[in-house]
């Protein structure tokens, strides 16, 4: 499997649309806000000339379909747990077909969670539980803990061990048994992560979002408002709450443009940091020239020419 990560704005479904093309590859989205439908422009979908494949539930753009978009309304909740069960469930289709598996997107969690998900993932909340839990103290929560699985309660720093809610959770996860969904069957992962300077990246940002302005962010956050309201998770994310304030006749369209590229600069700041510290990462600098011709030499050095 190939990965392609990286913070927004750095054109990764287009080198991974390329390196499709050569590597007889299917995309599956890890993007977080790109999974809610009829949210097309504050994502940033690049799904301009594509077609919707109703039967699949994917999106065709140059021949080649791409996952894990368009999943669910944006008035719907969704978790890690959702993801990798769609998104696995693509995976093996695609490698069902012999197909190449292309990871792309800059929601680093989910990511991660592909590669190496989290020992407690699938592991439901108990109600019984937690109501006899509640009524305890903090100094009871830790002893409960420590009693059950002492050498959890130590791997805790200190702010967990005296947060009653992240011992609640210990306490069931340790009562139910680790149960872990065990890793996605990838196969080989080849990680390339896209960067840059951040003043490049910040400028190639505030052009997008311009771009969504001119192309009609404004009426798609209206047409969305008859159905949706800000406090339905979709409109809460970055794109469009900060679009909130206009509505509401509080801001003018341009200070809230503004705040949409300063959160985005934050968003970017976050994603480099993230991607920065995973494992196994070849970073490939956009701000440098022949981006596909080096993404491709990776991928030939890794899989062998195709």
């Amino acid at each position: 499997m190939i990965v392609i990560s990286g913070p927004t704005a750095t054109g990764k479904t287009k080198l991974a649309l390329q390196l499709a093309a050569e590597f007889n590859g299917e995309l599956i989205s890890a993007d977080s806000r790109q999974i809610y439908i009829g949210m097309d422009i504050g994502t940033g979908k690049d799904i301009e000339g594509g077609a919707w494949d109703k039967k699949n539930k994917t999106w065709i753009i140059d021949k080649t379909p791409i996952h894990m978009l368009d999943q669910i309304l944006p008035s719907s909740n969704y978790n890690v747990a959702q993801y990798i069960s769609g998104a696995g469930e693509a995976i093996g289709k695609i490698k069902s077909r012999g197909h190449l598996p292309i990871l792309v997107g800059g929601t680093g969690f989910y990511i991660r969670s592909i590669i190496n998900p989290p020992a407690t993932l699938g592991i439901p909340q108990n109600n019984n539980l937690r109501s006899e839990l509640d009524t305890k103290t903090r100094e009871d929560l830790q002893k409960i803990l420590q009693k059950i699985d002492l050498v959890k309660f130590n791997s805790m720093n200190y702010s967990d061990q005296n947060n009653p809610r992240r011992l609640v959770r210990a306490i069931e996860v340790a009562k139910y048994g680790k149960n872990p969904q065990g890793k996605v069957s990838s196969g080989r992962v080849f990680q390339i992560s896209l960067t840059a300077p951040l003043p490049y990246i910040y400028k190639l940002a505030d052009q997008r979002i311009d771009e969504m302005i001119k192309v009609g962010l404004i009426e798609e956050i209206t047409n969305l408002l008859k159905k949706y309201s800000w406090e339905d998770p979709g409109l809460k994310s970055i794109g469009y709450i900060e679009f909130k304030e206009y509505f509401e006749k509080k801001k003018t369209l341009e200070k809230c443009v503004q705040q949409l590229k300063f959160n985005h600069h934050s968003l970017i700041r976050r994603q480099i940091t993230w991607f920065k510290k995973e494992k196994n990462i070849n970073l490939i600098d956009i701000s440098k020239k022949d981006i596909l011709l080096k993404a491709k030499n990776f991928l030939k050095i890794a899989f062998g020419s195709p």
